[in-house]
């Protein structure tokens, strides 16, 4: 088992901001609701804070060399722990590393906090509470589901005269509390995500007290648990997109939410992503001259160039030059919806969804009500997919060996390549197709 050690500083508008250590040691989970192993790397907050003008963002370090060395002697401190519990036989007579156990490791011998006490029984209340709600690792997106699950359980233990703690959990009160917890729900995938958040905190509990708790994915059958369904969406075709550039928003909320419609539309990048498509490169060759952004993706760390096309690029400009600002998931899901009405992209759609027994039903909306911030990648690539070669639209897109095939693990085009390649098929593609590409997108 080998550590490697990343550091970055943490997001957001702060002038001081808190050093995070990636630390990634081959450690995976199996889950069960989505039915895959997953890479779990830690997120450790190291206590250090830099100004975000002394951070080299390029180079993972502090400018200063005096202040670079006491980054390297932090690196070391955290080889030494690891190296520690990697040769501690309780640890490893308990399955070996994990995040859990290191976290706390390294809480107890670099930040001298005390080692976490032995208990019987935790409420989970307490522990959303205490351990999510009040840390500053997780998203505010994140703490919006966990705000949700803990009221829900305060709800569950006033329908049964007592606090749930986690001796009380078996089978028969699972279920009875995800009925109670769910009764209100219409989709399937809102169960989905109750079920997910409600195991998330029962694994929590057991990484960091090492106690017992019951496990739904193991204990309970498989047939019962709620499986992530994707049902039928909506995608904007080049005509609703023109009427999403003529408009012009009133207020600067707006304007920040198009400009972050537009690079989902026009780059096909996740949510996650978005912000930080930034023009930063320029490729002029062989006549061909466009600027790009190179990043590497929040899911799964892929490599990806990404070319800006001139809709993208007027956008921008129109902006001053400056790319759009951030803002959470969840506020731009909910003003995104205010963009499209506004643009009278208002007819009514009839789509489907995923009922919380597993069926299929049918509803009507008007078509915003239908929009997220995944509707821009998906516009991308439903209005692509049939005039670009998988191969290179894949690269586009981000999407890795095991969505595609292991064919296209052959593809060893480079990604600077690539991007020119995609602009010289669109080009032809414009030509030989204007009633499909009715926008000037290069």
């Amino acid at each position: 088992m080998k550590l490697t050690i990343n550091f970055k500083l943490k997001s957001g508008n702060d002038k001081m901001r808190p050093l995070l250590a990636i630390l990634s040691f081959g450690y995976k989970e199996y889950d069960l609701i989505k039915e895959e192993w997953e890479y779990k790397p830690v997120s450790y907050y190291t206590s250090v804070k830099y100004r975000i003008d002394e951070w080299d963002n390029e180079n993972k370090r502090p400018y200063s060399d005096s202040k670079y060395g006491e980054l390297l002697k932090l690196e070391k401190k955290i080889e030494d722990v690891f190296n520690y519990l990697s040769l501690d036989n309780d640890v490893i007579s308990n399955g070996g590393i994990t995040p859990m156990i290191l976290k706390s490791t390294l809480d107890e011998k670099l930040k001298g906090k005390s080692p976490t006490k032995n208990i019987n029984k935790v409420r989970l209340v307490d522990f959303i509470d205490k351990e999510i709600l009040a840390s500053d690792e997780f998203k505010p997106d994140t703490k919006a589901n966990y705000t949700t699950l803990k009221n829900k359980l305060i709800a569950f233990e006033k329908s049964i005269g007592k606090e749930l703690f986690t001796n009380d959990l078996n089978i028969e009160i699972y279920t009875l509390l995800k009925t109670h917890g769910t009764k209100k729900m219409k989709k399937n995938n809102a169960v989905w995500t109750f079920q997910k958040d409600f195991v998330s905190t029962l694994n929590k509990i057991r990484e960091k007290y090492k106690i017992t708790v019951f496990n739904p994915t193991t204990e309970i059958p498989s047939k019962a648990i709620t499986k992530l369904n994707e049902p039928d969406a909506v995608y904007f075709t080049y005509e609703q997109i023109q009427s999403i550039i003529k408009y012009n928003p009133e207020t600067d909320l707006l304007k920040n939410v198009k400009l972050i419609l537009l690079t989902l539309i026009f780059t096909g990048c996740r949510e996650s992503d978005v912000f930080k498509i930034k023009p930063s490169e320029t490729y002029n060759k062989n006549g061909d001259s466009f600027r790009y952004a190179q990043i590497l993706t929040k899911k799964g760390g892929v490599e990806m160039i990404v070319p800006l096309l001139k809709p993208l690029e007027d956008a921008i400009k129109e902006n001053g030059g400056q790319p759009a600002t951030k803002m959470s998931r969840t506020e731009f899901n909910r003003e995104v919806k205010n963009l499209v009405r506004d643009c009278g992209l208002t007819d009514e759609v009839t789509n489907t969804f995923i009922n919380k027994k597993g069926e299929k039903e049918f509803q009507v909306k008007k078509f915003y009500d239908f929009v997220s911030s995944h509707t821009g990648r998906r516009s991308f690539i439903t209005n692509l997919i049939n005039f670009i070669p998988l191969p290179v639209l894949s690269k586009m897109t981000g999407h890795t060996t095991k969505d595609k095939g292991v064919i296209f693990g052959y593809n060893k085009i480079s990604l600077i390549d690539n991007a020119v390649l995609f602009r010289k098929l669109l080009k032809t593609m414009i030509k030989d197709y204007p009633d499909h590409f009715v926008i000037q997108l290069i």
